[in-house]
């Protein structure tokens, strides 16, 4: 990337006479990953105190290559990076590009150097007097920047990522096809790899997205590693889990909607719930769900549409909020009632992929295809208010 055309020779001559940068926090090279979408990766933890306001990292970048580079820390983070002559560069952000950096992150995103050689991360706070705290710093380097380890097999690469998002020991003969399917077009470049483990993420809507979405909802944080497995895995201890005979018969919607009434009105997730919706009407409460599952707050006649819409069960007409107290058992304002409708609301936010509890899934699943942190606050971590929706 070019120089800052702001960045004078004045001030390249004062950053470059500083003690900071004289003295850099690190100095790295990426080493070999395993990772599915770099062949080097390099990683640095450090820690900025009151009396410095800035970390400089020395890291050795290739022309031949493109980076993404990640920090997180104490408090909302800052990256800036500058040539060995202590110029400013270009670069593009997460957010411009489209891949918003939820609070502390920060992000360069598909930074190519102009030159191979030494290039200095700047590392800082935002909006923090006198800092003290610790910083990650993440360095992904894409050889060639066709967005994959071309060190690891694409039909690997997309078997281990089914196995870590759908759950499962072994996909079926038809999975084999369809992963096959998506590895042949990766090797031969018609689909990146991000888009192939996208449609992967895509396959596990009826499954661990229903339990990812729930738990956070009813709980406020996903399942751990060994909750997913009991929830979803066909060969975990659990006969009833979302692969299981039971729920072969149930539409998306109702899975949603039963595994809800499960865990809001008899699992773990009652007290929460019954705190928070417990006293509410079934509108007010639609109404403090639609926010908070996607991100705005829907009118009043966008509620009543939702609630009143009509159709057929088993040849009697009823209401959509006569549905939820079909599946509630406890009357239209019961609490049961209430976790049918934040269930159904979840399967719709699923199934059209929009606003930030459906986002954070996809953001989070797509870490787990990889390896990720369990048992974590899905929006506290992934979301961002970029991925609102209003439901307009």
């Amino acid at each position: 990337m070019p120089r800052d055309p702001s960045w004078t020779p004045a001030d390249a001559e004062l950053l470059t006479g500083s003690l900071a940068w004289g003295s850099p926090a690190a100095q790295l090279a990426p080493t070999p990953s395993s990772s599915f979408y770099y062949e080097n990766i390099a990683v640095f933890d450090g820690t900025l105190t009151p009396g410095e306001t800035v970390d400089y990292v020395k890291v050795f970048l290739r022309a031949d290559a493109t980076y993404n580079i990640l920090s997180t820390g104490s408090y909302q983070t800052r990256l800036t990076i500058f040539d060995a002559s202590g110029y400013r560069l270009l670069f593009v952000d997460g957010d411009q590009a489209g891949q918003p950096d939820p609070q502390p992150w920060d992000s360069i995103v598909a930074f190519r150097p102009e030159a191979t050689g030494y290039y200095y991360l700047a590392v800082s706070y935002e909006l923090v007097s006198s800092p003290s705290g610790s910083y990650s710093l993440g360095v992904g380097e894409d050889i060639g920047g066709d967005g994959r380890n071309t060190a690891v097999s694409s039909t690997g690469t997309l078997l281990t990522a089914y196995r870590n998002v759908l759950r499962v020991s072994a996909p079926s003969p038809s999975e084999n096809v369809f992963i096959n399917g998506l590895a042949a077009q990766v090797d031969a470049g018609s689909l990146p790899l991000r888009s192939a483990i996208d449609q992967i993420i895509q396959r596990a809507d009826a499954t661990t997205t229903v339990a990812t979405l729930s738990y956070e909802f009813f709980t406020g944080k996903v399942p751990s590693q060994l909750g997913y497995d009991y929830l979803v895995s066909p060969t975990g201890p659990n006969p009833n889990n979302l692969n299981s005979a039971y729920y072969q018969n149930f539409s998306l919607e109702n899975r949603y909607i039963n595994f809800a009434v499960n865990l809001g009105k008899l699992g773990e997730g009652n007290f929460q719930f019954n705190s928070e919706y417990g006293n509410l009407t079934l509108f007010e409460a639609t109404r403090k769900a639609y926010a908070e599952i996607f991100g705005g707050t829907p009118s009043d006649g966008k509620v009543t549409s939702l609630l009143s819409a009509t159709f057929f069960l088993n040849g009697l007409q009823m209401t959509r909020a006569e549905y939820f107290a079909y599946y509630g058992q406890d009357g239209l304002s019961g609490l049961g009632t209430k976790a049918a409708m934040v269930g159904w609301l979840l399967g719709e936010a699923a199934k059209a992929d929009i606003g930030i509890y459906a986002k954070s899934s996809n953001a989070f699943l797509f870490d787990v295809a990889d390896g990720a942190s369990f048992a974590v606050d899905l929006v506290g971590v992934y979301g961002t208010q970029a991925w609102a929706y209003n439901g307009a």
